[in-house]
């Protein structure tokens, strides 16, 4: 893959973007979108260089053909929906993704070495967010200053975005697949600190507090003990379960968060007659994806459309709460927003302050703003300060004496960005049609993951590599369909998912 000899080797280029893309994603998506289209935009030169235009292999390859159905689906469905305005481009540009598949499956052919240096490099690069994810739980912050949103949740490299355990959990099938596929070239102290870095991803997944991502884990902790050579298997799973009872024994957080809360927001018995109560915390999100669902089932309401008919009186569902108005006056930002600098009250005590007033002003990341006050209108009784104070979301800022007593009704909805799981997601936005689809794909990977599972217990040969295995479950576990995710269509996540895939075809063609 050479643009020009005198100049530069677009080959050595990307092996590089590769090596580099897993870490990319900690920055967010716009540095991985700009190396996934950096290493796109080469392969296609690749292709005009070599005048392969059109390439028999690639274009009658399976992948190739399952992509190609389901994108020209997404595409009929984004075009046939009533918000085609908003998400039909948003849709036509998701065939990237496969050219992305391809132009890292390209490196993977040209470089036969390029398998155990990104192996080496991705464990050096998880060791580094392993250690700032201890740093963060034990110290407060980690190595760049990022503190604890959350008493029961670390963070680590993202900051805000509580994604850590998800981005581990994701890259977890391909580390261990790639431990396997180059077992036999790893030095005997490689070996140890391998199996010493997946123990500690699994440890860190739990630490996290992310739900979804430990019991993806714990599916992948199967497998991989399965597959495990027997003399290490009984030491590894005697080492972490107890470290696991340690974490749970010593820090309440962790099982508060892991089994209190689920158990406070989910009945696992479904006592109750309407399905979607038992899913306290996501019943309204879950109906109203459900009522989409009911208007359109065939073809659904289109790719990425749940925030814009969630709205719809046709769909929302919501429930009406009567309480006595708040008196306290509360700094009502996103959760995000932390270490605010109070600069100055724009009211005093004894003012009357009503929705709408300019209360406050600060600062936040050296930036100047104005908050204006979201509640009940009353007289101040009581004023927090003096300024300047540094807050955070939600704090208490005063009180106030409302002018009448009285009941006020709150609506409470249905209405996010996504649904929070690919189940109803997919069934309200791309209809039993696209639904089936993705089923199909799950049940594929569902298959081969217990054929090979079975086929390891009872000792019996195969001609599967672990590299194949271990991504394959990955996608098997990923498209659970039951568990809470994040948004199908959602760029960062299509990246990470897409991004072991290549590895797979590579491992799946060197079988073939």
């Amino acid at each position: 893959m050479i643009l020009n000899k005198n100049i530069i080797n677009l080959q050595k280029i990307s092996t590089f973007f590769i090596i580099l893309f897993p870490a990319s994603l900690i920055a967010g998506p716009l540095i991985a979108e700009v190396l996934m289209n950096s290493l796109s935009l080469f392969y296609l030169y690749y292709l005009y260089k070599n005048k392969k235009f059109i390439l028999s292999k690639f274009i009658s390859s399976r992948f190739f053909i399952i992509f190609i159905i389901f994108y020209i689906y997404l595409l009929i469905n984004s075009y046939l929906s009533n918000y085609s305005s908003q998400i039909f481009w948003k849709n036509f540009f998701y065939f990237r993704y496969l050219v992305f598949v391809y132009a890292v499956l390209n490196v993977l052919n040209l470089n036969k070495n390029l398998l155990l240096l990104f192996y080496k490099f991705l464990c050096l690069f998880l060791f580094v967010v392993i250690i700032d994810g201890y740093i963060q739980y034990f110290v407060g912050t980690n190595i760049l200053g990022y503190e604890k949103y959350r008493i029961d949740r670390i963070s680590g490299f993202f900051d805000d975005r509580l994604i850590l355990g998800s981005f581990l959990v994701r890259l977890l099938p391909l580390l261990i697949g790639l431990f396997f596929f180059n077992k036999n070239k790893l030095s005997s102290v490689q070996f140890y600190i391998s199996l010493f870095l997946i123990l500690n991803i699994f440890l860190l997944i739990i630490l996290t507090g992310e739900r979804t991502a430990l019991i993806f884990s714990v599916l992948t902790l199967i497998i991989f003990l399965i597959f495990f050579d027997v003399k290490f298997k009984f030491f590894f799973t005697f080492l972490f379960f107890s470290l696991v009872l340690l974490i749970f024994t010593y820090n309440k957080n962790v099982f508060d968060r892991i089994i209190i809360q689920t158990t406070d927001q989910v009945d696992f018995k479904f006592s109750e007659k309407d399905f979607f109560k038992n899913f306290k915390s996501y019943e309204l999100i879950y109906k109203t994806a459900y009522n989409g669902f009911i208007e359109k089932k065939i073809i659904g309401n289109g790719a990425g459309s749940f925030k814009y008919f969630c709205n719809n009186p046709k769909f929302e569902a919501y429930k009406i709460i009567k309480q006595k108005p708040d008196d306290n006056i509360i700094f009502k930002l996103a959760w995000k927003h932390k270490n605010l600098e109070i600069l100055q009250f724009h009211k005093k005590i004894g003012d009357h302050l009503k929705e709408g007033d300019l209360l406050i002003t600060y600062k936040e990341k050296n930036k100047i703003k104005n908050y204006y006050y979201i509640g009940e209108s009353g007289k101040i009784i009581n004023l927090i300060g003096p300024p300047p104070l540094t807050v955070n979301w939600g704090i208490y800022l005063g009180k106030i004496i409302i002018a009448e007593d009285k009941i006020v009704e709150v609506k409470e909805n249905g209405c996010t960005t996504h649904p929070h799981s690919f189940f109803f997601q997919l069934l309200s936005e791309i209809g039993i049609v696209g639904f089936s689809y993705i089923m199909c794909v799950f049940l594929f990977f569902l298959y081969h993951t217990v054929k090979n599972c079975f086929l390891r217990i009872l000792n019996k040969k195969n001609n599967l590599n672990y590299l194949e295995v271990f991504i394959g479950a990955g996608f098997f576990i990923f498209l659970f369909p039951i568990l809470p995710n994040g948004n199908f269509f959602n760029n960062w996540l299509n990246m990470i998912s897409f991004f072991p895939l290549p590895f797979y075809l590579y491992s799946l063609k060197k079988r073939n």
